[in-house]
């Protein structure tokens, strides 16, 4: 199972951490350039590209944890409960907020991969134990629940479904 870690630089990615963030923001704003008017909007642009540039990475970040909790919140909820039909039903909403992060991290690309390997696990998983008739269940269950009350993130603070 892949653990994310911000301080970390993986090979190929130009992530940088919580506090190299900070400190580029912090640095960026200075005492501005000498020189007229036409200077300082000049760095009041850049500043302000650069500020937006970073909230998009912290944000992010952001979207991307929320994402991974949410998908250990629904684990955690899947092995504790005794019911066949609500198993299957945290199990792929699992798949999906896992599908989720794939996507913030990966790009689209990376996302394709992993849904076509989310439906086939799916369809073996389906196949193999039999859940042709619980599946159907789950899922009309599911869509019931679209249309009220979502029973499955109660109490989940991380769901991506707000």
């Amino acid at each position: 199972m892949f653990r994310y870690d911000p301080s970390i630089l993986r090979s190929g990615e130009n992530w940088t951490t919580m506090a190299e963030t900070e400190s580029q923001l912090v640095h960026l704003v200075g005492s501005p350039p000498p020189g007229g008017t036409d200077n300082l909007e000049r760095c009041h642009d850049t500043v302000f590209q650069d500020v937006k540039r970073l909230a998009k990475k912290v944000n992010f970040s952001r979207k991307y944890l929320k994402a991974r909790d949410a998908q250990f919140h629904y684990k955690a909820k899947r092995l504790r409960t005794k019911d066949r039909v609500e198993r299957l039903r945290l199990w792929n909403r699992e798949k999906k907020q896992e599908l989720e992060a794939c996507r913030l991290q990966s790009g689209d690309a990376g996302h394709e991969a992993a849904l076509s390997r989310f439906e086939e696990e799916k369809r073996v998983m389906i196949k193999c134990y039999g859940l042709e008739e619980l599946w159907e269940k789950a899922m009309k269950r599911e869509h019931l629940s679209k249309a009220g009350a979502d029973d499955l993130s109660s109490g989940c603070e991380t769901s991506m479904e707000d």
